[in-house]
C-alpha cells in the first residue's frame, strides 16, 4: 500500500543565522510541521557586498549560510528565483514588525494570502521600511493605513529631519491595517492580541487564532555554572540576575541596572548580565557588577537561562510581541519578574512576578530584595513555572493546533 502523499507548504520567515527571535521560532516550528507537510521555504534576498563581481549563485550561498536547512528543505530565494505559488496547498507568512528581516514578504501576503503568523501586533517599522523608497506611494499608503493622525505624525518627523525608523517608541501607530484586512487567516501568540484585532475587525471572529508560542531550547553549550561564569570572569558565589535578548529602551534595561547596584551594597554578591546586543546601557557596563555578553548562540544562551538565579524580563511600552526567552526561561524553571502588561499579563500570578509599568527602580528593588531574603519562594516559583510550561508549550500539542487552522 502506496504511503499518502503530504500536501506542499511554502513557509515564509527568515531563519538562522538571521539574528531574530523569529528565526529561532520557524527553526523549530518547520521542524515539527514537516511531520505533516512537505515544505518548502522561501527567504530573504541575500545582500553580498560586490555579489555582481563575484558571480556567486544565491542558491550556493543560502546552503551555505544553513547547510542543515538545505538539506531537508527546498529554498527559495525572493527576488531571485521565481516562487511557483500555484504549486502549494498552504502558505506561511511569520511576520515581525523588523523591516530588515520581513519586508520581502509584506506584498506577498496581500498577493497570495495563506496564514500570517503574527509576532508583533504594532507593524509601523515594517510598513515605514516596505514604502519608504516611494515617497507618493508611501504617503498613499500612510493614509489609507493610519489615516490623518499617521499623516501628522510623519509631516512632524520629517519637518524635525526625523528618520521615520527611529520614531520613539511612544508615538508609533500599529499600522498594521493593509494586513488585517487581507484574505490572510491570522494567528496570534495572545489573548491581548487577539482582543485588539476582534475590537477593530469583529468580522475577522472565524478567522483570528490565538496559538501559544512553540519552543524548543537546546542544548547548553557549558556544562557547569563555573565553566560559564569564568568566561566573563563572574564570581562562582555571585548571585546573577540575567536579562535576555536586544537592549533597548523598551526592555527597562536601566532601571535594571540602577537595581541591581542599589542591590549590591546590601547584598555585596548580585551581579546583573545582559544576554545580548545593543548599547542602550553601555555606560553602567562595568564588569564587576553589570555584564553585557553581546550576541550569544543558542548552546551559550541556554547556558545562562539553566545557571541564572533570576531572570528579568520588562517591556515598556509593549509592540504586541510575545516574548519566546521568557518561555524558555519558564521551561528551565527559572523565577523570573515581568511586566503586568499585555502578553505578560497572561502568565499566571504564581508562576512569575508581574510589575505594573511604567516602572520604578525602587519597586524592582524591593521586589528584588524581598526574593533575596525569601529564598523559599523562588522554590516555589521554579515549581510553578516548570508545570505551566508542561502543561501549555508542549510542542507537538502546538503544531497540531496549528494544523487544525491550516486545514479548516
Amino acid at each position: 500500500m502506496n504511503s499518502v502523499s503530504k500536501k506542499k507548504l511554502l513557509f515564509f520567515s527568515p531563519f538562522p543565522p538571521e539574528k531574530s527571535g523569529i528565526s529561532d521560532y520557524s527553526a523549530v516550528l518547520v521542524k515539527f510541521l514537516s511531520s505533516f507537510y512537505d515544505i518548502s521555504l522561501c527567504l530573504g534576498p541575500i545582500s553580498l557586498v560586490n555579489q555582481g563581481l563575484y558571480n556567486i549563485d544565491p542558491a550556493d550561498t543560502q546552503k551555505k549560510l544553513r547547510p542543515d536547512l538545505s538539506q531537508k528543505f527546498k529554498i527559495y530565494t525572493y527576488g531571485t528565483d521565481p516562487i511557483p505559488y500555484q504549486d502549494f496547498d498552504h502558505i506561511v507568512y511569520c511576520i515581525g514588525n523588523n523591516p530588515y528581516y520581513h519586508n520581502y514578504m509584506y506584498q506577498s501576503c496581500l498577493a497570495h494570502p495563506g496564514l500570517v503568523i503574527l509576532h508583533d501586533y504594532v507593524l509601523f517599522y515594517l510598513m515605514v521600511g516596505h514604502y519608504i523608497g516611494n515617497p507618493k506611494t508611501f504617503i498613499k499608503k500612510a493614509y489609507e493605513i493610519g489615516g490623518l493622525k499617521a499623516l501628522f505624525l510623519f509631516a512632524d518627523l520629517a519637518l524635525n529631519l526625523k528618520n521615520f525608523l527611529t520614531c520613539p517608541y511612544d508615538r508609533v501607530l500599529p499600522m498594521n491595517k493593509e494586513i488585517l484586512k487581507s484574505k490572510n487567516k491570522i494567528m496570534v501568540h495572545s489573548e491581548h492580541v487577539k482582543n485588539k484585532i476582534l475590537s477593530d475587525y469583529p468580522e475577522r471572529k472565524s478567522s483570528v487564532f490565538k496559538i501559544n508560542m512553540i519552543d524548543e531550547s537546546p542544548k547548553p553549550s557549558f556544562k557547569s555554572r563555573q565553566d560559564l561564569f569564568k568566561k566573563y570572569e563572574i564570581p562562582i558565589d555571585s548571585f546573577v540576575i540575567c536579562s535576555f535578548g536586544h537592549i533597548s529602551e523598551t526592555k527597562l534595561n536601566d532601571q535594571i541596572c540602577e537595581a541591581s547596584l542599589q542591590l549590591n551594597k546590601k547584598f555585596n554578591n548580585v551581579v546583573y548580565v545582559l544576554v545580548g546586543e545593543g548599547h542602550f546601557v553601555d555606560r553602567y557596563i562595568d564588569k564587576k557588577i553589570i555584564f553585557k555578553t553581546g550576541y550569544s548562540d543558542l548552546e551559550e544562551f541556554a547556558s545562562w537561562i539553566q545557571f541564572s538565579d533570576l531572570v528579568v524580563n520588562l517591556r515598556y511600552p509593549s509592540m504586541g510581541e510575545t516574548s519566546s526567552a521568557l518561555i524558555r526561561v519558564l521551561k528551565e524553571g527559572r523565577p523570573c519578574i515581568v511586566s503586568d502588561d499585555a502578553w505578560f499579563s497572561e502568565v499566571p500570578d504564581d508562576v512569575v512576578i508581574k510589575l505594573k509599568n511604567p516602572l520604578a527602580t525602587e519597586t524592582l528593588y524591593k521586589t528584588i530584595e524581598e526574593l533575596l531574603t525569601n529564598p523559599e519562594r523562588l522554590k516555589t516559583m521554579s515549581q510553578n513555572s516548570l508545570a505551566h510550561t508542561k502543561d501549555h508549550y508542549d510542542c507537538n500539542s502546538i503544531t497540531k493546533q496549528i494544523v487544525s487552522v491550516l486545514e479548516n
